[in-house]
């Protein structure tokens, strides 16, 4: 069943690709499946829409190709919000400098309080 589907697609494609080869090189090559101006206008015809879309989108590709060149180059540049090296560094000096240690205040950073701390019921 395959195959015939194969057949129904190509068979018609190689006779049109056949006359339209024999009408452009005035029949030294390919052949005349039919003699119709009308089909060869509208082959014509085809193959101009087919240039015309097929330029639309490879100028559409290369715009949007563009755009998220932009958009991924504008993104990398931009310097983290939260530094963990720095918020380290800040944490061992407020240490040695004799401050108070270091500890997670009372609420987490959706406001809830974390186990183990007073008040906290689980």
């Amino acid at each position: 069943m395959a195959i015939l589907c194969w057949l129904a697609l190509l068979v018609p494609c190689v006779v049109t690709i056949g006359t339209y080869l024999a009408y452009i090189t005035d029949g030294r090559r390919g052949s005349y499946f039919w003699h119709y101006l009308e089909g060869f206008s509208e082959l014509d015809l085809l193959i101009i829409l087919l240039f015309i879309i097929g330029l639309a989108m490879a100028i559409f590709c290369l715009l949007v190709g563009g755009i998220q060149k932009r958009r991924r180059k504008r993104v990398l540049e931009k310097k983290p919000q939260y530094d963990i090296q720095e918020s380290n560094r800040q944490v061992v000096r407020g240490n040695a400098a004799g401050g108070r240690p270091f500890r997670l205040s009372a609420f987490s950073a959706h406001g809830a309080l974390l186990p183990g701390q007073a008040g906290a019921e689980f």
